[in-house]
Parts: C-alpha cells; structure tokens; sequence
C-alpha cells in the first residue's frame, strides 16, 4: 500500500518532532494522572477520617452527656439548701429518721428512677447528722447487683477505703476542683466507676461529708456497634488499658499505649471530664476497594487522554512539517551566502512571522556586512592615527635642540641622560608595531618623556608616579597616557606659576584599571572640555579623542577618558580600561637596560 506523501516526508524528515510530541504528550498526562490520583487519594481519605471523627463525636457527647446525668445527681444533692438546713440541726435519732423516710428518701428514689442506667448513691455523713442506712457491702460483693440503690454511712468508715483521698480536711476554696470521676475500692474488679464530690456546708465552706455515685463503665462509656462491621470502638482508662470495646480483635497493650495498630487507620480523641481516651480504629482493607476504583478510573483516564492528545499532535505534526522544511532551506541559503533567497508562508501563525523576520534579515544582512566593514575600517584608521600621533616632530626637534645646548654647555651628563631617554622613549612607543601595550611598558614610556622634559624645563617641572605594581600585569592599548601629560606641560602653565607639578597614577579596581594624570595647572572650563570630545570640532582636543576612540574601539563604549577641571584649579584626567591579563607578563623584561 502506498503510503501519502505528506505521511511518508513526516516519516523521512520529521520523525523526531512527532517523537518529541509524543513525549511532550506523555509527560504531562502522567504528572496530571498522578496529581489526580494523590489529589483523590487524599481526599477520600479525608473523607475516611471525617467520618472517623463524626463518629467520634456523636460517641463523646453520648458519653458527656450520661456523664452529665450522674454529675447532676451528684450536684442535686449537694445544692439542697433543705438537706444543709437538716444536717446542721440539732435533732433525736428518731427526727433523723424522719428527714430520711420522709424527704431524703423519695428523693434519692425520684431522681433514680428516671436513669435508664444502674447505679448506686453512697452518702458519708459526719456526727451522725443522719442515720445509716446500708446493705451487705465488701470488696467481694458488686454495689450494683441490686440495681438502683442508696447508702449512707458514716464518715469514719472512709478511714478503711481510699476515699479518704477524695475528702478534703481543710475549707473547701473551690469545690469543683475536688469533684472527678475515678475507680476507687472494687470499681476496677467489677468494672465500674464512681464519681466522687465533698458535701459542704456552704455557710462556712467545711467539708461535711462525701457524696459517691457508682456505675458501670459500660453504661457511661457506652458503645454501639458498627453495622457495617467496618469500625472498632475502644475505652481506655488512665494506664492505657481496655475498660470498654466494640466486639472484635483488640489492639495489643503496645498498640494501645502506641496508639498505632498496624493494617488500621486510627483516630484518638481524649474523653471530656475524664483522663480517659476513646479510639476508633477502620480496617484499611475495608477502604481498599474505593482506592482500586480510584486506581483503575485514574488509569483509564490517562490513557484514553494520551490516546486523543497523540493523536492531535501527529496531525499537527503533519500541518507543519513543510512549513518547517521551506524555513530550514532557506536558513541553508543564507549558511551558503545567498541573502536574495525570499519565501512566503500563508497564515497568521508564528510561522508567517517567522519567515518575514527571515526575509528581512536576508535583506538587513548585506548592510550589517556593510556595517562591519566599515567598523573594522574605523579601527584601522584610528590606529593609523595613532602611530601619526606617536612621532610629534615638534617634541623630537624640541628635544633636539636642547640636545644641542646641552652639547655646546658641556653638560654631558644631562646629554648622555636626554639622548638615552629620548632612545627609549621611542622604542618603548614604537611597541615593535604592536597596538596592544603592557601597562608596565605604557608607564615606563610615560616616564621617560616626563623625564625628557624635566631635564629641558630644569626646576620648573616636577612629577610624581603613584603605580599600584599588580597593573604591571594587564595590558592596554598603547600611547593613552603621553598625550595627555604633554598636554599639561604644553598648556597647563600659568604665568605666575613658578613650578609645574604632574601626577600619574594607576590602580586596579575589581575588574577595571583606572588611570590618573593630575596637574596644578590653569584649568579649563566646562565649554572647554565639551569641544575637546567634540568629533566635529577642530580646535583642540585631537590626540584626547583620539584616545578615547582607540580605547572604546578596542574594548567597548563603557570604556575611556573623562576630564573634570575648574579654571586656575588644576585638571584631572581619569581613564578606564578592562584588566586583560598579559600573556607575556611570565616573561619580565628590564626596561632600565
């Protein structure tokens, strides 16, 4: 079968574009997948444990609220002002009697008999203010095998139980302070708790008596059984064991007291008025099959999006391969030199763009060549002006002459001293041709021609050099430092001025050396130096723009010469070039030789 042309081109040139589209499309349909499948992972989980908590909740405020039944019992008794007005009288055993059969009784019974729970009221009373009145008791025998029942005993059998540590001796500050649930005597063996408060005698806050409510644990801490047989409810007390549970297999003592039980999603949650913990444990098989569905429906997902999305991109891949291919000859072209080359693809994608920037490259090309050309022309040029610049024969017939005088005075010292450094000077500017200078070579000339011209103007030149020796190892373009002190010997004198002073510095600054030439000369004013960096103008400044031209030329428009000066206050000359290292610096050469 022969296969379409479009097809088979994409296959011969493009092949690695659909690849990459490919690839592309896969990427991004996992990382989505996986997000998905996290996102909802984490989001059925959440659910898991929102419900876990409801359900928590809905069980402690169950267990609050039973609890709040028998603390009201509790409180019933303590705030009877009419059972405080009859403890405190003085009155016969028989009035005793009386109060208990008549209004103690049916009270205790009233409120009993309303709970749907056991339990068991045991009032201890101090100086027989009430007559006993009690059953069999001993820690061998449950207090709620007889159901819904009352005690009342006197205050000097807590001698013989550990409620003593529950009555206070001193006044009572804050009562509620003292009123806890707690498994006291035989509470643990038959599995009950009490809750315990003082009874006080609230005119002097002294503690009169004791007021227990004992009850089962399972009543208080009731527990309904899941339906779906998916959670398992657990109670434990203070030292982390199991006083109440759902029906199952029970966490182990670690698992309890870790609260981690391996296979199981668990959830803790504290009991209010209780240091007593309610746990709720969900079988992570159980919520297994929602995370396979999730699993399976994330998969099907990805693929059937990869499926479309490869799809789509093989045909854009197919819409675009001979777009690409007219773009690609015509850059092959321009690699030949061939600029006149235009194209015209139809659209307004960024390909239309594309190949109007590169039809007008094609005709800006030839200009930039142009431009080029020209530039490396201006280089030229401008270092064909400084080798004229190099030679100024005004400075060699000056020196000449005073060559000459020195010779006819005799003064063969400052003669042999002129005509050495008038040597040197010329070989160090002649650079054997070169435009690049080490700066130890660039200073050395400098110094020679100041040299030079202390000797012609005796004592009425004086110069300073202030040269950071770490410069000696760059380099710059040569001859930026001579036209500039010439400048300040031929016009910086003023005509009272009996010495002339010139100072040149050089100083690495990061990645810069910066040049100094400083003299105590007349100045110029700010017109002055504007004419000077004037290309148009053709009164003074030549050899100034001249080097900066060379310099900026050389290493960029960020680089060259800036002067400040003020009439009658001096000129500073401040020049900046990068810090290039000098292949030859290893190599030292003795310019005093």
């Amino acid at each position: 079968m022969r296969m379409p042309k479009l097809q088979q081109y994409l296959i011969e040139s493009n092949y690695k574009l659909l690849v990459v589209i490919l690839l592309l499309v896969l990427l991004p349909v996992i990382l989505l997948g996986s997000y998905s499948y996290r996102t909802s992972l984490e989001t059925i989980n959440d659910r898991n444990r929102l419900d876990m908590q409801r359900s928590l909740d809905l069980i402690s405020n169950g267990m609050e609220y039973r609890m709040k039944e028998v603390q009201n019992i509790s409180d019933f008794i303590l705030f009877d002002q009419t059972l405080q007005n009859y403890m405190k009288m003085e009155k016969s055993g028989y009035t005793n009697y009386e109060i208990v059969k008549n209004y103690l009784h049916p009270k205790l019974y009233n409120v009993m008999v309303t709970k749907q729970m056991d339990i068991q009221i045991q009032i201890y009373v101090e100086d027989q203010m009430l007559p006993e009145i009690y059953d069999a008791y001993g820690p061998e025998l449950d207090p709620l095998r007889l159901g819904k029942t009352y005690q009342i005993y006197s205050a000097d059998k807590l001698d013989k139980s550990n409620l003593l540590w529950y009555y206070p001796k001193e006044k009572v500050q804050d009562i509620t302070r003292l009123q806890q649930w707690v498994q006291v005597d035989n509470d643990v063996s038959f599995n009950n708790i009490s809750y315990v408060s003082p009874l006080v005698d609230f005119m002097n806050m002294r503690t009169i008596g004791l007021v227990r409510i004992i009850t089962h644990v399972e009543d208080i801490f009731r527990l309904e059984e899941d339906q779906a047989h998916i959670a398992q409810y657990v109670v434990l007390n203070q030292q982390k064991s199991v006083v109440n549970s759902t029906p199952g297999n029970l966490p182990s003592a670690a698992e309890a007291k870790g609260g981690e039980r391996e296979g199981y999603v668990t959830l803790r949650q504290g009991i209010p008025g209780i240091d007593w913990t309610l746990i709720n444990y969900v079988s992570k098989g159980s919520l297994s099959g929602k995370i396979n569905s999730l699993k399976l429906a994330t998969l099907w997902v990805c693929l059937a999006s990869f499926l479309v999305l490869a799809f789509l991109g093989y045909l854009v891949t197919l819409s675009l391969s001979k777009k690409v291919h007219r773009i690609l000859k015509l850059v092959h072209a321009f690699q030949d030199g061939d600029f006149s080359r235009k194209i015209k693809i139809s659209g307004k994608d960024e390909f239309t763009d594309i190949s109007m920037a590169l039809n007008q490259m094609g005709g800006h090309m030839e200009q930039l060549i142009q431009d080029l050309y020209i530039s490396k022309l201006q280089i030229k040029d401008a270092e064909l002006r400084s080798l004229q610049a190099q030679i100024n024969p005004h400075f060699l017939y000056n020196t000449l002459s005073a060559i000459q005088t020195l010779a006819s005075m005799n003064e063969k010292e400052k003669l042999k001293q002129m005509l050495s450094g008038l040597a040197k000077f010329y070989r160090l500017t002649l650079n054997e041709g070169k435009f690049v200078i080490d700066i130890e070579k660039e200073l050395a000339q400098v110094k020679e021609y100041l040299q030079i011209q202390q000797i012609k103007h005796e004592h009425l030149l004086k110069y300073e050099l202030n040269v950071d020796p770490e410069v000696y190892a760059f380099t710059t373009v040569k001859l930026i430092l001579q036209p500039f002190v010439e400048n300040c010997i031929e016009h910086a004198w003023m005509e009272e001025m009996t010495e002339l002073f010139v100072q040149v510095e050089a100083h690495r600054i990061g990645d810069e050396i910066h040049f100094y030439i400083r003299d105590n000369g007349i100045g110029m004013d700010k017109e002055v130096i504007e004419d000077i960096f004037n290309p148009n103008s053709s009164k003074v400044g030549y050899g100034i723009i001249n080097v900066n031209e060379r310099i900026q030329l050389q290493f960029g428009e960020s680089y060259g010469v800036t002067i400040s000066s003020s009439p009658g206050g001096g000129t500073v000359v401040h020049i900046r070039v990068p810090a290039m290292l000098s292949r030859n610096y290893s190599e030292e050469e003795t310019l005093d030789d």
